[in-house]
């Protein structure tokens, strides 16, 4: 097979793709000595249009498909405010949004009349999310505490969804986060724009894993979400079912390809009724299941007996252990992340003689 493509310049700083009447064309900010340079070619490089220079090095960057405006936002910190603004793809012009922002960034929706910020109020010190009218010029606060990474547009600009983290963003998180020092695990939330009535569309506590959710997507349809789980760095892709009328994930089953163990229900104390992920340890709280773990040697035994080799049974879910289960699940013929769920459990308690 062969691959063809085009190298961009080395020393970009951020860019956005998207699409103008049919054409695919990216925006991207190239570092120079006094800042940056903010250029728009073809997919491949060419036709090179400079509409944009600055002397601050560090932007986010957002350009929805068929809009002529681009979004600018400084890069945001836990310890600095933000400033916005809107660049005209066709002539240059850059127009100020917003200043002032503590740890704000913005995503604006497809008609770009609005813009969603997620900022730390400055007020209670909590991290929020609030919709700011361009015509209006007047902000509208959603209860909930998110990034903007976090988030996406419908469509249709009626609806706003967000991965919402279940504890209580701090000051130094966003930062922390950055730098891969945390993680969360996330709740995804569907927003009403008109009157701010929300829903919690998807739990991943009820599926088992913890999804630190980043980079959040929608196809052209609204039927699909797409995002990277920063836990496991893997994509994943969530149906959204409109033919009853509500979202809903669409886990994929598989029958699995082998059998484990002898197929007969195990004894009460091997049964396990935890979910399990790695970095858990028996003793220690965990906030996606809001308890004590305590079943972590149980499932090392599991391990040890059905041959896959957790090591010592120390009930510390580490790198022997989360190695067993995945070389168990690549055994079973489902996926290999080291996640204990409801699948996995339940082959576990019934793989005993």
């Amino acid at each position: 097979m062969n691959f063809s493509g085009h190298y961009y310049p080395s020393n970009l700083s951020d860019y956005t793709l998207s699409i103008q009447n049919g054409k695919r064309k990216i925006f991207y900010l190239q570092q120079t000595d006094k800042g940056v340079d903010g250029i728009i070619s073809d997919e491949w490089g060419g036709g090179k249009t400079k509409i944009f220079e600055s002397p601050l090095k560090e932007w986010d960057t957002d350009w929805n498909k068929n809009s002529k405006y681009i979004y600018l936002n400084t890069s945001p910190s836990s310890n600095t405010f933000s400033i916005s603004f809107k660049l005209n793809s066709n002539n240059g012009n850059v127009k100020k949004i917003h200043y002032g922002l503590w740890a704000g960034n913005g995503k604006p929706n497809h008609s770009f009349t609005k813009i969603l910020y997620s900022f730390r109020d400055v007020t209670d010190k909590n991290n929020k999310l609030a919709i700011f009218d361009l015509k209006t010029l007047k902000f509208k606060k959603i209860n909930l505490g998110t990034y903007i990474e976090k988030c996406v547009w419908s469509n249709d600009d009626k609806y706003i969804y967000c991965a919402v983290p279940t504890k209580i963003l701090s000051k130094d998180d966003l930062n922390n986060w950055y730098q891969g020092k945390i993680d969360f695990n996330d709740d995804i939330y569907k927003i009403n724009v008109d009157n701010n009535e929300m829903e919690i569309i998807f739990n991943s506590y009820e599926y088992g894993n913890n999804f630190d959710i980043k980079d959040l997507k929608i196809d052209d349809f609204d039927k699909f979400l797409y995002f990277i789980d920063w836990n496991t760095q893997t994509p994943w892709i969530y149906r959204i079912n409109k033919e009853d009328k509500k979202e809903e994930i669409e886990i994929e089953k598989k029958d699995t390809k082998n059998k484990l163990g002898g197929g007969k229900k195990c004894k009460a104390e091997m049964i396990l009724h935890e979910n399990l992920k790695p970095g858990d340890r028996d003793g220690k709280y965990s906030s996606w299941q809001k308890a004590k773990i305590t079943e972590v040697k149980i499932l090392q035994k599991h391990m040890n007996r059905l041959g896959f080799n957790a090591g010592k049974v120390d009930g510390i879910l580490g790198r022997n252990t989360k190695s067993a289960i995945m070389k168990m699940q690549k055994f079973l013929g489902t996926t290999p992340d080291g996640y204990v769920g409801p699948k996995t459990r339940a082959l576990l308690n019934n793989s005993c003689n």
